[in-house]
């Protein structure tokens, strides 16, 4: 599959686009409505400085120096924010992401996380649709270990 993804909707003169980059964390490159020859940008469009908006999973916000404590035991991840200090917005936005089911209007995409330094196996879906201008944006989290795993997702966005 060539990324970014395109999905589409015209309604009432209005042209929508979504564009979703697979190998780049299932973003959001762009989210644009079209009318009368005048586009206007939900979302700051994707470049080198921000990502668009982006899904955040396992965790979202940070985690101090990377370290935390669940279920009794002490869990250190590698730092990923700007200062190189803490953990930030999960590992998911990192990865390539699967695409799972594509049609005009909607994606859906997935990605499976074997344990590493997060030492839960868990898998995420995403589902991404267009009814119109108005964008939906959805995920599940399904822990695939045998043991509990703190969980937070969300998405973050980067507005104009």
């Amino acid at each position: 599959m060539v990324s970014p993804l395109v999905i589409h909707s015209s309604e009432q003169g209005v042209l929508t686009r979504v564009g979703i980059d697979v190998e780049r964390g299932g973003c959001l490159t762009e989210y644009a409505t079209s009318q009368g020859g005048e586009t206007h940008h939900w979302l700051v469009p994707a470049g080198s400085e921000y990502p668009g908006c982006f899904p955040m999973v396992p965790f979202c916000s940070r985690i101090a120096h990377g370290v935390f404590q669940f279920g009794g035991r002490s869990v250190s991840l590698p730092a990923n924010d700007a200062s190189g200090t803490h953990a930030i917005h999960g590992h998911g936005y990192q990865q390539p992401w699967q695409v799972l089911s594509q049609e005009a209007h909607s994606v859906t995409l997935g990605y499976e996380y074997m344990p590493g330094a997060w030492p839960w196996h868990y898998r995420v879906d995403q589902q991404v649709s267009l009814a119109g201008a108005r964008l939906t944006l959805s995920m599940q989290v399904t822990n695939l270990s045998d043991e509990a795993m703190p969980v937070g997702a969300g998405i973050h966005p980067f507005f104009p």
